[in-house]
């Protein structure tokens, strides 16, 4: 599956991996097969691959995904003045 990008994080051991944007049913695919295939290869190193929100406050933004929603090109959760719209 393609990456967008691969950067570190503001806590140890940390890294955030971006995927382009794509078909709903082949993003949540593949976010599955990643998830899968990053803990398998952390495994045989004797590590552990977790994704979990930040263990304390304070040391790093939680697990998160940005999310966007179009039906025939036009943007479906933003609202006006940077608001969500109704169906956000």
């Amino acid at each position: 599956m393609p990456v967008e990008a691969v950067k570190t994080e503001g806590a140890p051991g940390k890294v955030e991996v971006t995927f382009p944007y794509g078909a709903a049913l082949a993003a949540c695919d593949n976010h599955l097969v990643f998830k899968h295939a990053a803990r398998t290869l952390a495994g045989r190193s004797g590590m552990t691959s977790t994704f979990m929100a930040a263990p304390q406050s304070g040391i790093a933004s939680g697990r998160h995904l940005h999310l966007s929603l179009t039906h025939s090109g036009d943007p479906m959760l933003a609202g006006p003045a940077a608001r969500l719209s109704e169906t956000g």
